[in-house]
């Protein structure tokens, strides 16, 4: 594969026709990755930043666990970790905070004659209760 990672925002569900435009990076132009957005694979221009989020910074008692790998960015930390802020040791490499199971049910935007005025209520699963997940209803991200 190419350098960089696919955007971690590379849309919601642009269309729903579920086609390959790639398979693999080596068949985008120039430095474009293939990348899964919303169900089609398309060409996209890299991004320097990994998939997820960082976990909530937590204030760990003193001396407890040693820090991590410090870091700027995403680019700079090993396989999947994130650069993150942490309370006690700056930016550091840490795992990404796992999405919770199951997928959000794929909805077509809502075409009305009335724009969308319904705000996102969540940005990520954890701003979602139990198992709820953040999931895109067809005008904002509840």
């Amino acid at each position: 594969g190419k350098d960089g990672f696919c955007p971690v925002r590379a849309g919601l569900f642009p269309s729903y026709d579920c086609r390959a435009q790639c398979w693999h990076d080596g068949e985008c132009p120039r430095e474009e990755k293939c990348c899964l957005s919303g169900c089609d694979y398309v060409c996209l221009p890299p991004s320097r930043e990994k998939p997820g989020i960082c976990p909530l910074a937590e204030e760990a008692p003193l001396a407890v666990t040693p820090c991590g790998t410090t870091c700027t960015k995403d680019w700079q930390c090993p396989g999947a970790e994130k650069c993150c802020s942490s309370s006690r040791c700056g930016h550091v490499c840490s795992a990404p905070e796992p999405d919770k199971p199951s997928e959000c049910p794929k909805v077509r935007p809502q075409r009305t004659s009335e724009p969308c005025t319904e705000m996102d209520s969540c940005t990520h699963d954890r701003d979602c209760s139990r198992q709820e997940k953040c999931c895109f209803s067809g005008c904002a991200m509840r």
